[in-house]
């Protein structure tokens, strides 16, 4: 029997999306017509939660998880909603509409645009010296929270941080607890390509980067972080889904949610999934939105009085322009130029109050691990009462060392029914801490702190972004998934790894030159087994089908050019699944240890982390072949991140060998000792 629980909310659906750059859209009057489309059902009862099943076609993707909040999802015409809105055993029908904007800001450098960026951008890439690193003392943004790494590496109590967001992308540098994907059919997309939008991605890191001499750190590199991915490769999400990413953090006891998107249209269903989230302890931070130049109205779910709402600030310790300042807002934490990690680690810039309410989150989750029993309004209020205020202004930046400093005056004086918390400690006396525009850049200046490929100046292009879906897709692509025994697998490092990647990457410069035909019918299929010639063949061809429809949902243009990038892409994956596929270690007595693949370390990058350096360094190679228009050649797999002895890679000499004997024969001792027989 179906255990639903009392329903007082009134239902108005939407989604949300990415709020750093989210525009106010209006909701369309539905006109009566017999088109079918999403509704959220709100039901009174089973028996109006039946009526819905038994009349009407359900989504069972999003309403997997919420039908004991009495919510089900499901296809009918205006007509039909208008009628089962009136059932007595119905609360409410509306639509599961669409709201859509901008992704949050990566910076670009003004000078690169298109391919031309790519010209010389890999003309001197050598990948041994390959560099992503910036000192801590280097990010301006912690500095001006007063995040102290050293004082806090050991925390006292686990606290579990939700990210609802568009995934995060398997780093060596952020280590995730646990992922939950909610987008139908992508079930099995590997972590190492699960975010193409990057914006999941950059918000875990500024939680919780590991303090490790790699990359950036975040305010707490301790922190235990679940990747909740809801929002689409367009940062995009129906309010279904949303609503089922907080019920899911309420039944498996998450204790901080950061939601960095919003939308400007009020929803009382996500307002009584809030109000759920905040009646089981979770403390809530949201991004208040990028309304500042116009609306300057604060975004749902930040608007939420549960909800922390969080403003951006800028280098110069002022409030930024793009951010909304409503009466909403608690709290600023810096918004604009933040470091933060990008595609395979590497460093970018990123704007927006999407970036500035992880600052906000990974505080939190350092106060709330010196006593998990505190309550998250004890939290939120010495956030609050903590903070530096901003000259001639009433706002505050957010102060952690401040806020530790306080913490025991400040516990032993808090009551949960005080109206007023801030004066229950002495102001925060310190300024905010300023920087320059030029003391900003000049950290990005320095050869030590940025990556010798700059793979952010790609994205002012479709490029890097059809390289990131083709790797998605070939996870999710019935024809492109990889399944026991198949040719299929042939695009996922297994089989005649070597020769797949070579045919991949031939075919796709013969496409970008000349077209499909033409590559079709000149790419040989060298030393390659015929069932993997024909697997590879077929998918091929089904891509010719879909390209329009997966390049329309990813906002890429359907041309020649980024067909064959995306065909590039395919290889670069097949290349990267070697490290996961295909490698073996020894135990300590000598012999060998079943396949990594056999096990449930397949896709973990901490395991023997060598395999996710070495896939890394093998795509950025491909990359620098790719944008050189460089014969692809098994040099791609000559890494300097493998070691001798971490771990071996089936018939890897044998592969090499009979593909590309040149290298081999260049090379040979460092292939036969790094292979699996």
């Amino acid at each position: 029997m179906r255990k639903f629980k009392k329903a007082s909310a009134i239902l108005l659906a939407a989604t949300l999306v990415a709020s750093s750059m989210v525009m106010p859209v209006t909701k369309a009057e539905s006109s009566v017509s017999s088109a079918t489309q999403e509704y959220i059902v709100l039901t009174k009862n089973d028996k109006g939660y039946d009526k819905v099943e038994d009349n009407f076609d359900v989504n069972e993707e999003l309403s997997e998880g919420l039908e004991e909040d009495n919510i089900v999802v499901a296809s009918m015409t205006a007509r039909e909603a208008k009628k089962l809105e009136r059932d007595k055993n119905i609360l409410l029908v509306e639509e599961d509409i669409t709201l859509e904007g901008s992704d949050y800001e990566e910076i670009q450098p003004d000078d690169f645009s298109g391919d031309d960026a790519l010209d010389g951008l890999f003309a001197n890439f050598d990948s041994e010296n390959y560099v992503n690193d910036i000192e801590p003392e280097d990010q301006w943004n912690i500095d001006v929270i007063n995040a102290n790494f050293d004082e806090y590496s050991e925390t006292s109590g686990r606290v579990k941080t939700a990210i609802l967001d568009s995934g995060v992308t398997a780093s060596s540098d952020i280590e995730i607890k646990e992922r939950i994907n909610f987008i139908d059919g992508e079930d099995d997309v590997d972590p190492l390509y699960e975010d193409v939008s990057g914006h999941g991605t950059s918000i875990a890191s500024i939680i919780g980067a590991k303090d490790n001499g790699y990359g950036i750190t975040g305010v707490n590199p301790n922190a235990e972080l679940y990747s909740l991915r809801v929002l689409d490769d367009k940062n995009r999400a129906p309010l279904s889904r949303i609503i089922n990413g907080i019920y899911w953090c309420i039944d498996h006891d998450i204790d901080i949610i950061n939601m960095s998107f919003g939308t400007t249209v009020k929803s009382e269903i996500l307002e009584k999934a809030i109000k759920d989230a905040d009646k089981a302890g979770i403390l809530m931070i949201g991004a208040a939105g990028n309304n500042g130049e116009t609306s300057n109205k604060v975004e749902y779910p930040a608007a939420f009085d549960e909800v922390i709402a969080v403003g951006a600030s800028t280098p110069s310790g002022e409030v930024s322009d793009m951010s909304s300042t409503g009466t909403e807002v608690e709290i600023f934490a810096p918004g604009e130029n933040i470091p933060a990690t990008g595609y395979f680690d590497e460093i970018i810039k990123t704007d927006g109050t999407s970036m500035a309410a992880p600052h906000i989150t990974g505080m939190a989750s350092i106060l709330l691990s010196k006593d998990t029993t505190k309550s998250s309004h004890f939290i939120r209020n010495l956030i609050k009462a903590s903070s530096k205020k901003i000259e001639g202004g009433s706002y505050g930046i957010a102060d952690l060392d401040y806020a530790l400093s306080i913490y025991d005056d400040f516990a032993h004086a808090y009551s949960e029914d005080a109206d007023d918390t801030n004066d229950i400690v002495d102001e925060n006396p310190s300024p905010v801490d300023t920087f320059t525009d030029t003391e900003v850049e000049a950290l990005w200046t320095g050869a030590d702190h940025r990556s010798a490929i700059d793979l952010s100046t790609a994205t002012t292009a479709d490029v890097l972004k059809v390289f990131k879906v083709a790797q998605t897709k070939a996870d999710s692509l019935p024809y492109l998934k990889s399944e026991a025994n198949s040719p299929k697998q042939a695009f996922h490092g297994h089989r005649t790894y070597i020769a797949t990647y070579l045919y991949l990457m031939r075919f796709a410069r013969l496409y970008y030159n000349y077209g499909y035909n033409y590559a079709y019918n000149n790419t040989p299929y060298t030393n390659m087994e015929t069932q993997t010639a024909d697997g590879i063949a077929y998918g091929l061809l089904q891509l010719e089908n879909d390209y329009a429809s997966i390049f329309s949902s990813n906002g890429i243009t359907n041309n020649q050019h980024n067909r064959a990038r995306f065909i590039a892409g395919l290889a670069m994956h097949c290349a990267m699944d070697v490290y996961a596929h295909k490698a073996y270690y020894k135990n300590p007595d000598g012999s060998w240890a079943p396949k990594i693949s056999n096990t449930s370390n397949e896709d973990i990058t901490t395991f023997i982390p060598e395999r996710y350096a070495c896939a890394k360094e093998c795509v950025l190679k491909v990359i620098n072949v790719w944008h050189n228009a460089n014969t692809p050649s098994a040099n791609e797999f000559y890494l300097s991140n493998h070691t001798n002895g971490k771990f071996y890679l089936l018939k890897f000499n044998t592969f090499v060998s009979v593909n590309d004997p040149s290298t081999y024969n260049a090379h040979t001792v460092w292939f036969d000792h790094r292979t699996r027989p």
